[in-house]
Formats: C-alpha cells, sequence, structure tokens
C-alpha cells in the first residue's frame, strides 16, 4: 500500500500533489456515506476517526484499485472540503457570511480553494486576513479558558458540546504568588 503514498513526505506540502490530482467520485462518494456524518451535533472527530486507519480502509476498497498517488490526495481535499461544507448547509443557521480558516489546512492553497469552491455562500477567509493571526488562535482559545475558569465562569456551551449543564472546566492550582482576580459581578 505504501507504493501509492510517498514515504519521504509527511503531508502533502501547499496542496501540490492534490492541485496534480483528480478526486474519485466513487472513493469520495463512499467516504462521505460513513455515518459519522449523518449524526447530528454534537458531535466532535479527529484522527481517531479519519487518520491512518481510515486511509486503510480507502486503499482496501475496490473503487481505489485505479487511483494515483495525486489522485488520492485530491480525493482527500474533495472530500474534508464536501464534509465541511455540508456541515455547514445541514447544522449551521442560515446567515453566516464567513469561514474563518487557520491551522495546517489554512497554509495550503489547493483545500483552501476547495473550501471556497464548496461553501459558494461564504467568504473564506484566513483568520489572519480577518485581523485574527492564525497562530495566535489555539493560544487564545486557552487563554480565554483560563479566565473563566480563573472568574468563576462556565467554558463550555452545552448545545456544541453536548454537556448536561454549563460548568466552569479545569481547576487553578494556587502558587505562592498568584495574584487574585476579581470576580464577575452578578
Amino acid at each position: 500500500m505504501t507504493r501509492r503514498i510517498d514515504p519521504a513526505a509527511s503531508f502533502d506540502a501547499g496542496g501540490e500533489r492534490a492541485r496534480r490530482g483528480k478526486p474519485s467520485r466513487k472513493v469520495l462518494d463512499a467516504r462521505l456515506a460513513d455515518p459519522y456524518f449523518a449524526a447530528p451535533p454534537p458531535k466532535s472527530t479527529g484522527r481517531e476517526t479519519f487518520g491512518p486507519a481510515f486511509l486503510e480502509e480507502i486503499l482496501a476498497g475496490p473503487e481505489a484499485r485505479e487511483v494515483t498517488p495525486p489522485d488520492l490526495a485530491a480525493t482527500l481535499t474533495a472530500f474534508t472540503a464536501r464534509a465541511t461544507s455540508d456541515a455547514i448547509t445541514a447544522f449551521l443557521p442560515a446567515g453566516a457570511a464567513d469561514l474563518l480558516l487557520c491551522g495546517g489546512g489554512a497554509q495550503n492553497p489547493t483545500l483552501v480553494k476547495a473550501l471556497t469552491e464548496a461553501c459558494p455562500h461564504l467568504r473564506c477567509l484566513l483568520t489572519d486576513e480577518a485581523g485574527f493571526p492564525a497562530r495566535a488562535v489555539e493560544a487564545a482559545a486557552f487563554a480565554l479558558l483560563a479566565y473563566l475558569t480563573a472568574t468563576g465562569r462556565p467554558g463550555n456551551l452545552p448545545a456544541a458540546t453536548g454537556a448536561r449543564a454549563p460548568v466552569i472546566l479545569g481547576s487553578i492550582t494556587p502558587g505562592r504568588t498568584l495574584p487574585r482576580l476579581p470576580l464577575p459581578e452578578a
């Protein structure tokens, strides 16, 4: 199976391989039929569902026999764009104007182009273009969560996470020099 994947490259740098390929409609349709996509939110996934085992399934499937490495990269790129677009259409309220992109995929022009084409009703922007540096998104999220915990405010959204109630997340273990933060006003 490794003959289909370049063992010297851990990812498709700049989406160059995907840009040279054509998505396989058969592989794409088979993968988009995964039950995960029909499940309503709240839900979350990652490499445990769409990681190495997912790729092994694709490569083992009969529809992948004629797929070249560039076609496989193009198919996975199209899969990401379609799954994103389908979820936005199915689960987000109408009226959203922007799709903000950050993380490694935002550095992949082929994926950004595919997302832009799959979501024509949205303006696809890198978070940098929207005024927030992509490299700071995760740090800012953790800072916000820490602030909410430190000030006694819930840090979860039950409608998004499926939690039974809003709760204060995490805990703070004070050291000798931890300043006291003001409590939120009632």
